[in-house]
C-alpha cells in the first residue's frame, strides 16, 4: 500500500462523526462572525448617517430657530460660534458676576454655564 492509498480510503465511521461534527461547528461559527461582523459595520453606516441631524440638516434657505431658556432679568453681552457650539456671555443682572453659556445647537441644549468668581 502507497500513501496514495491511505488518503483515498474511507474513515472510520467513529472519526467520520466527528469530523461531520466538527464541521457543522465551524459552520455555525462562520455564521456566527458574519453575523457580528454584519452588525458592527452597520453600526458603524449609522453612526455616521446620524451624524447629520440638528444644524446640519437644514436646507439651502431654510432658518434655524431655537429659543434658550435665561433668568428673568439677564442678558446676552456677548457670543461666539465656534463649529456647532455658542459661547454666549451673560448677564445675570442684580451686580451679580457674568456667565458663560456654552450653547449646543445640533444637540438643542446648554451643555455648560461657566462662572467666574
Amino acid at each position: 500500500m502507497d500513501a496514495r492509498d491511505d488518503e483515498d480510503a474511507p474513515l472510520d465511521p467513529a472519526v467520520e462523526r466527528v469530523r461531520r461534527r466538527m464541521m457543522r461547528l465551524m459552520a455555525v461559527s462562520v455564521a456566527i462572525m458574519m453575523t457580528g461582523l454584519i452588525a458592527v459595520i452597520g453600526a458603524i453606516v449609522y453612526k455616521f448617517s446620524a451624524r447629520g441631524g440638528g444644524a446640519a440638516a437644514l436646507r439651502a434657505g431654510e432658518t434655524l430657530e431655537r429659543r434658550i431658556g435665561m433668568p428673568k432679568d439677564a442678558r446676552v453681552v456677548g457670543g461666539n460660534l465656534s463649529g456647532g457650539d455658542l459661547l454666549m456671555t451673560i448677564d445675570p443682572g442684580g451686580g451679580r458676576q457674568l456667565q458663560f453659556w456654552i450653547y449646543r445647537i445640533a444637540e438643542d441644549r446648554v451643555v455648560a454655564k461657566l462662572a467666574v468668581e
